[in-house]
């Protein structure tokens, strides 16, 4: 009798700590919840402190309330011993502190793996430009996909190069988009020198296309045709010359750029104006 007396009481015991434990959590939780970070915080310490729970939902609100109170090192390394996904509150807190601490390549592995998660905290926008820029600089062919969603001016011009160095776009789609981000900036080089190379290739791509017809059957006829074909072209080159010029007076002008310029003065019968361009060459590779 007495011992089962002792059992009953043991076991009141246990279910009476439970219940003060669950208590002392759900404090925590109602301080978390109202916005008081620092008293959360102090209050989940005093408690894994003289507790040491094996309960993970400690760290997870306390690597949360550190994010919050701007202790972002602490938060990544309490959140490392939770699992993350589709827990919605962490993810943003976990994301928010390793963009603080310049890891964002491992943010990128959350936004994959919980996209709509960030989709429905960050907005399309944002989550595209973190995908985009990160792709961008790991030079990675996502960015493919995620480049056509931009809505950003900023991120179009930051990644456009990457953009057009791994899509197979036709000449077209090449100039819509340099031309959107020179909209946004119009000194943006890589965007010049995109559109400027876009234009000499259409440009020398007909040129020698016609060319090519011409010395097949040369006579009266064919000469006239060529002629006609050639000064169709010209817009083309202007187009083409106008924006190496602006590389050249920006002072940003490559050697591959002068060259091409060389040759468009040429195509265009203006000879004085290719030599000026050979003697800048010239002085180049001195």
């Amino acid at each position: 009798m007495k011992t089962s007396n002792i059992y009953i009481l043991f076991l009141v015991f246990i279910l009476t700590s439970c219940g003060a434990s669950k208590m002392t959590t759900s404090k925590g939780d109602l301080l978390l919840a109202s916005g008081d970070y620092a008293g959360a915080l102090a209050f989940y310490k005093e408690k894994m402190a003289s507790l040491s729970p094996d309960d993970r939902s400690l760290y997870r609100n306390m690597a949360i309330a550190n994010s919050k109170l701007g202790n972002h090192a602490e938060a990544c390394r309490l959140a490392a011993y939770v699992p993350t996904s589709g827990d919605s509150l962490l993810l943003n807190s976990l994301a928010t502190s390793l963009l603080q601490e310049n890891r964002q390549h491992e943010v990128i592995p959350l936004i994959e793996e919980n996209r709509n998660i960030f989709l429905n905290s960050w907005g399309a926008d944002s989550v595209n430009v973190h995908l985009a820029k990160y792709y961008t600089s790991i030079n990675d062919s996502r960015i493919v996909e995620v480049y056509p969603l931009l809505n950003s001016p900023a991120a179009q011009a930051e990644c456009l190069e990457c953009y057009i160095k791994k899509a197979d776009l036709p000449t077209a789609e090449i100039k819509k988009n340099c031309e959107q981000v020179l909209s946004f900036d119009s000194s943006h080089v890589v965007a010049i020198r995109l559109l400027a190379t876009a234009y000499y290739d259409e440009a020398e791509s007909g040129y020698n296309s016609s060319m090519a017809q011409y010395n097949k059957k040369k006579n009266t006829a064919t000469y006239a045709k060529l002629v006609k074909e050639l000064k169709a072209l010209t817009p083309t080159y202007i187009k083409c010359k106008d924006r190496l010029e602006k590389l050249r007076t920006m002072g940003v002008a490559e050697a591959n750029d002068l060259k091409r310029l060389v040759n468009v003065y040429n195509r265009l019968n203006q000879e004085e104006k290719a030599k000026a361009v050979e003697r800048q060459i010239k002085k180049l590779k001195k």
